[in-house]
């Protein structure tokens, strides 16, 4: 799977890089869409749990580790679609100190827009593929539902909202910039920010930095920046 997204990612950047014209684009968009269709560690392989527990948007195909439903023989899934309205990110407190001038904005929570999309499986654990493709970017509720021979629900095995992330979808606008000039002005930007720039005399992250939610991994994408800066950019060196 990493093989396979790393040369869709490589893909991408040659797309960009060289104005490839529509038919090449649209050619990668469709193996784009191919590959949305396998889903990224799903549990029931047995190799490892589910990973997307708390997972909160998807452009692959998600599967999720749904319980059996006593007596069910198959299963209902039913994505409905919740749309794609605009609120204010509860995480933006605007009592807090932030490096953020604007509140973020993030999708609502939504209601049904009336589109909905089924099928039936033989698992609760089965993975949204049969339809994936045909659901469009927004907030979506699955479903899934134990069924008895006749096709009676006897019970829920599972339900969740998330948002049906965008897809890679070509052609896009060309760059205003050489890339290699907008990856320096960007790692600049993240050296300059006060949150980075606090390493320098203390030994704690900058907890009012919203990224630091992950405090461990951000410590760890500031050490590869900083190594970056230190080699495109030898004025920021020391």
């Amino acid at each position: 799977m990493r093989h396979r997204t790393l040369l869709l990612i490589a893909a991408v950047t040659g797309l960009l890089a060289c104005a490839c014209g529509g038919t090449e684009a649209e050619r990668l968009h469709r193996a784009a869409m191919r590959e949305y269709l396998d889903p990224i560690r799903p549990g029931y392989e047995g190799r490892n749990p589910f990973w997307n527990a708390f997972a909160t948007k998807f452009i692959y195909a998600p599967a999720f580790g749904f319980e059996p439903v006593e007596n069910a023989v198959k299963y209902r899934f039913t994505v409905s679609h919740l749309g794609t309205s605009m609120v204010e990110s509860p995480r933006y407190r605007k009592d807090a100190p932030t490096e953020d001038p604007e509140p973020r904005r993030v999708l609502g929570p939504g209601v049904p827009t009336g589109r909905s999309w089924s099928f039936e499986a033989d698992s609760p654990q089965q993975s949204l593929a049969p339809v994936w493709n045909d659901i469009p970017a927004g907030r979506v509720r699955v479903t899934a539902e134990g069924l008895d021979a006749s096709g009676r629900v006897l019970g829920k095995a599972g339900e969740r909202e998330f948002l049906r992330d965008f897809p890679f979808r070509p052609p896009y606008n060309g760059n205003v910039r050489p890339y290699a000039e907008a990856a320096r002005m960007a790692a600049l930007y993240i050296h300059e920010l006060p949150a980075i720039r606090r390493w320098l005399t203390a030994a704690e992250p900058d907890m009012t930095y919203r990224h630091n939610t992950y405090a461990c991994k951000i410590v760890g994408a500031t050490i590869q920046l900083e190594v970056l800066v230190a080699k495109l950019l030898p004025a920021h060196r020391e």
